[in-house]
């Protein structure tokens, strides 16, 4: 009985805690964050497949299908578009559900497996800035923390060929899910050697069908790849180029000393501690050489994840009350921390006034039309400075058979005959146009070469 009256009591916490994560991403609306050019890079392919069945966007070239991300979840958004149409807002609120997944996720997990009081570390991590913003951007970062999520409830329960098949659905994610590895080999050996061979793993019917479904999705991929392999090649090499002209991890004092420290705690817990505290450590580094080798600004959100796993695997280790209140504590100073900080020079504001309201989208959209009547035999192309801000014309714009040109850090060869400014935008074109006309919200540049302001809207 005891246990049925706090199941219900967690359940309303949880449900509060959901309603406030709710009322927080509602207020923040596209102003944090602001549109962001790599939401619509990965939805043009999205809106692709919604109407062709096909991941070849115009909007991001001429000739050829862009390549440069696994294509998963550009694929599940095109199907989300099927169901239920396209519209920017849906695009952010998938990545909402699946962020409140992942508190649930996390949060009964904690209360099962650790203890019922440490669901706070959570609860407080999921309520971080740095973490919300991943709730309300179309990106793949949360699906990814979503996976590997459920890759670690797979672990728990000792179903290894569900965990290959998330690990295989997560790589036709996102590259990252490859550094979800570090945590299956550490389990994979302490249950070798707590286990031996005979009683590793007695596979359930289910998981070999999930298991074969998710390999018959990657020869899919191989074949899509090979199909469109000059533009892979092409595309990956931007990419690791990109990457590996950054600074390497192994360089930062700082960063590989803390990858050592959790490194530690593993090879303890691999030998000393309980099979929980293995899983979150590992998990832990996992999250945190995401962040470190992957130096994003979007990869906060593992950072977090990183010590949260951390502070979680401490708890399970610990057993005298004062230190966990102690580590509560710690996890409270933390939090707040966070939110004095931010996320990459935004702070979130729960009363602002919207992004764009209707009636200037009204505004713009009419202006559009007017520079577009201006030679109706050719057909109009239009650009954003912030490439981000053309998810809200994509009907429209679809609707007047105005083509999108949307500008890849490889490609800029592609010049668009109109171009909208948006003030708002903390985009770094954007700014520097700002600054020259401080006094304007929003402008129609007739050419992105010259910026010559064609019209000027308050």
């Amino acid at each position: 009985m005891q246990d049925k009256h706090f199941f219900n009591l967690y359940s309303f916490y949880i449900l509060i805690f959901c309603f406030i994560i709710l009322f927080f991403v509602s207020r923040f609306g596209f102003n944090y964050p602001t549109p962001w050019e790599d939401e619509s890079a990965f939805l043009h392919q999205s809106l692709g497949f919604y109407r062709h069945n096909t991941l070849f966007s115009s909007a991001l070239s001429d000739n050829r299908t862009i390549m440069w991300m696994q294509p998963g979840y550009m694929v599940v958004m095109g199907f989300i578009y099927k169901l239920f149409g396209y519209s920017y807002a849906i695009s952010r609120h998938v990545s909402l559900f699946a962020y409140l997944v992942c508190f649930i996720i996390i949060t009964r997990l904690v209360q099962i497996r650790v203890c019922s009081h440490a669901i706070i570390i959570p609860i407080l991590f999921f309520l971080t800035p740095a973490n919300l913003v991943c709730a309300n951007i179309a990106r793949m970062d949360v699906f990814i923390l979503l996976l590997s999520l459920i890759t670690l409830i797979s672990l728990l329960n000792k179903r290894y060929l569900i965990v290959i098949a998330l690990m295989i659905m997560g790589v036709l994610t996102h590259f990252n899910m490859v550094y979800i590895a570090a945590p299956i080999a550490f389990i994979l050996l302490n249950d070798l050697r707590e286990n031996g061979l005979k009683k590793f793993y007695t596979a359930q019917n289910i998981d070999f069908f999930i298991l074969f479904f998710t390999i018959a999705l990657f020869i899919c991929y191989i074949n899509y790849v090979n199909d469109n392999y000059a533009s892979f090649v092409q595309d990956m090499a931007f990419q690791f180029s990109r990457k590996l002209s950054r600074k390497p991890i192994y360089t930062d004092f700082t960063k590989t000393s803390i990858l050592i420290f959790i490194s530690l705690f593993n090879l303890y817990t691999l030998y000393y501690a309980k099979r929980l505290a293995l899983i979150f450590f590992s998990f832990s580094l996992s999250f945190y050489m995401i962040w470190g080798i992957g130096k994003e600004m979007w990869y906060a959100v593992f950072l977090n994840a990183a010590i949260m796993m951390f502070i979680l695997g401490l708890w399970t280790m610990l057993s005298k009350k004062p230190y966990k209140y102690a580590l509560t504590l710690f996890t409270c100073i933390l939090f707040l921390l966070e939110w004095q900080r931010g996320f990459a020079g935004m702070h979130p504001q729960l009363f602002q006034e919207e992004y764009i309201d209707k009636s200037t989208l009204q505004l713009i959209e009419n202006k559009i039309i007017d520079l577009n009547s201006d030679n109706k035999d050719h057909k109009k192309t239009i650009s954003f400075v912030n490439e981000g801000d053309e998810l809200f014309f994509i009907d429209f714009l679809e609707k007047n058979n105005i083509e999108i040109i949307h500008r890849l850090p490889f490609d800029n060869s592609r010049i668009a005959d109109i171009c909208v400014f948006i003030n708002k935008s903390i985009n770094s074109d954007s700014l520097l146009i700002s600054r020259s006309i401080p006094e304007y919200n929003y402008a129609l540049i007739t050419t992105k070469t010259t910026g010559e302001l064609n019209t000027l809207l308050k």
